[in-house]
């Protein structure tokens, strides 16, 4: 972020986490959101997708993992307690400011995304032909 602010590169795909003060501030202007819609903090932000480019979402997310020997009781307890957590006015507000969409998902629910991510990802390292290391 500092070398866009200082003006040593013109461009960036920042966190939204990361830029949001300074897009607040004025110093930085956002001219797309990658995201597939557009953000409640950012509303008149156009996505790429409404710009043309409907195949360069991207979708942050953030989730909770566990050992995979885990037993299922501690797993529904953790999950109870996320969710739980999620629905406070407190914690909701605070991810919202950072430009955060609260969305839970069950255990099985978010083990499908992660696979679906992996699934996508795999293919855009293949394409771009990006070795392994």
């Amino acid at each position: 972020m500092l070398a866009v602010v200082s003006n040593e590169v013109q461009i960036a795909t920042p966190s939204l986490p990361a830029a949001l003060s300074l897009v607040q501030a004025g110093k930085l202007r956002v001219l797309a959101v990658m995201s597939p819609a557009r953000l409640a903090v950012l509303p008149d932000v156009p996505t790429v997708a409404e710009l043309g480019y409907p195949k360069a979402t991207v979708q942050g997310w953030v989730g909770l993992h566990a050992p995979a020997a885990t037993p299922p009781a501690v797993l529904n307890t953790l999950e109870a307690a996320v969710n739980k957590a999620l629905q406070t006015p407190e914690l909701r507000a605070n991810l919202a400011m950072q430009g955060a969409d609260v969305a839970s998902k069950s255990g099985a629910a978010y083990g499908k995304a992660v696979a679906e991510e992996a699934i996508r990802w795999s293919h855009v390292v293949q394409t771009a032909g990006i070795p392994r290391q």
